[in-house]
């Protein structure tokens, strides 16, 4: 089962971002969109009330979910957002 709210939410938010780096890429197939979404995301989330986003709420908590999912994407280098952000913040 899908989170309610926020879980909706997110979607709508991961979805444009994923449209946004297709556009960007030249990209206008949703075949191309699916390849962002699902090979560079880099992680299985788990979406169930249970899940990985338990507690999230509002418009706010979706955002939330929003920027770990899209933190997760790979560049076309292969890294993600969070990796870079710890390799630099490591360093």
């Amino acid at each position: 089962m899908l989170l309610r709210a926020a879980g909706l939410w997110a979607i709508c938010f991961i979805g444009a971002d994923v449209i946004d780096r297709a556009l960007r890429d030249g990209k206008y197939k949703s075949d191309e969109m699916l390849k962002i979404l699902i090979i560079k995301s880099g992680k299985s989330w788990d979406w169930r009330n249970s899940g990985d986003f338990k507690g999230f709420s509002g418009r706010g908590g979706a955002k939330t979910i929003s920027d770990m999912v899209v933190g997760e994407f790979e560049d076309d280098k292969g890294v993600s957002v969070k990796a870079l952000f710890k390799k630099i913040m490591d360093e």
